[in-house]
Parts: structure tokens; sequence; C-alpha cells
């Protein structure tokens, strides 16, 4: 498919296939692409985590101002969320396409789309186009044309179903939000929030049968590491829970 040069960003066309919040859950269509970086990506290999796929070019001036918001948003969350960002590059020159990347700086994977096929899969009318991708491979959600950092972390809460949280935060939640389970999987552990009155803690391992939790109820992770908690958290959104945090209990900054 050949891209014209025409900023088609408020095109509404996006027809039949553009799924829409509410319209049900659309899988995400399997690409394979070579990185900047040498490295071919496919997107199936990234299943269990949130991603948000960018198609852009370095002719398009919204495009621009748009992947310095993802590299922000991508270094806030790929540690406690395990956000992936990949940026979809259409049809230009490799070395084009790395000087435009160097110049802004970004650091999440850059895929080169040589012939547009992977932009016509996923029908391509704009630049710059966002999806949204949950951790089960869905389209939870699209953004047609340039857009600002409060829209795009709106957008993101559509497919950040866990990330860590600060001591803080985490009583914080349990403050604004009624129906927290706390699930705790230390060998010794203790409810640390006994002063909360009705809050649901169960202590379970890696093993337990979790048949009897609701998917769409909110849940906090304790565990003895961060890392621990982010993989059993990882492991529930995999599964469809889209509630799910974890007690950042060593290295504030994971």
């Amino acid at each position: 498919m050949h891209v014209r040069r025409v900023f088609g960003l408020f095109i509404v066309l996006f027809v039949a296939v553009c799924v829409l919040p509410g319209a049900g859950a659309q899988e995400a269509p399997a690409f394979r692409l070579p990185g900047l970086d040498g490295k071919e990506y496919t997107l199936t290999d990234f299943r269990g985590r949130p991603v948000v796929l960018s198609f852009f070019t370095t002719w398009c001036p919204y495009c621009e101002r748009e992947l310095p918001l993802l590299e922000k948003l991508y270094r806030e969350y790929r540690e406690k969320a395990s956000l992936l960002v990949l940026g979809v590059d259409l049809q230009e020159p490799e070395e084009k396409v790395r000087r435009f990347v160097e110049g802004l700086d970004l650091s999440f994977p850059v895929l080169l789309d040589e012939r547009g096929e992977t932009a016509f899969s996923y029908r391509i009318f704009g630049l710059p186009t966002l999806f949204f991708i949950d951790p089960q491979g869905n389209i939870a959600d699209v953004i047609l044309g340039g857009s600002d950092e409060a829209t795009i972390r709106r957008k993101l809460d559509r497919i950040l179903w866990f990330r860590g949280l600060l001591l803080p935060e985490v009583r914080n939640l349990l403050e604004v939000l009624e129906g927290v389970v706390l699930l705790d999987l230390r060998e010794h552990g203790t409810n640390p929030f006994p002063e909360k009155p009705g809050l649901r803690y169960e202590t379970v391992t890696g093993e337990d049968d979790l048949s009897h939790l609701d998917p769409q109820g909110v849940y906090v992770i304790l565990a003895a590491t961060s890392a621990e908690g982010k993989a059993f958290a990882a492991s529930l959104a995999a599964r469809g829970f889209r509630h799910v945090y974890y007690l950042l209990v060593d290295g504030a900054k994971e």
C-alpha cells in the first residue's frame, strides 16, 4: 500500500475494522517486522504486556510532536507496568528513519514497515495513528491524528491492567475505592492495613486456584520483592484481570 503524503488527520472513514470503545474486543492483526536495532519483532511475542503501536513517518509534523510524548510515557511505565511502545515507520529509507529517531532521542523500538503491509492490515488512513493493545492482544482503543498527553493517558488506562504502586499510592487507592482485595504471596505475610474495616485479604501462592476471583475486581499484590509482585500481576492481567496493582517494596523507581 502506498501512503500518500496527505495528512488525513480527521478522516472518519475508519470503517468497520476500526475498534471503537464498547464495540467489543478485536484481536490486533499480527505482524513480523524488522527493527532499527537489527532485531525482528512479532506482536504475539508480547502477549501479556500492554502495547502502544504508533504508525508514523518522518515528514509528518504531528508525528514529530507526538512521539516524544510516547517516549515520556514509555519511560514512566515500562518497568512498573511493562508497557511497550512500538513505533512503525511507513515505507521510508532506514537511514532517514534512524536519523529522525536519534534526533528525537527515542528509546522504544522503531520498526520498518517497508512494504506498507502492516499499515494495510491496520487500515491506516491518516498519520499519526495510535493503537492501544491490551495484555490479551486485543485493540482497546485508537487515536487518529496527533493527540495530547492527557488524552493518551486516558487511553492508556484501558490497557494498563497492572502496575506498581508505592505504599502511599496503595493507601490512597484503598481510600477512594471499595472492594479492593489484597493477595499476599509472602510466606509469613500479614495484613498491612488492619485499620481498614471490611478489607478483603487472602494469602495465596502461584499454584493456588484463583477461579473464585472476579476478573473485574480490583487487586493489590503483596510480595517479598517487586519483581515477584510484578510477575504475578502480569500473569493475572494475561488471564483477563483488568485492575491489578502490586506494591513496590524494593526500589521506588522500579
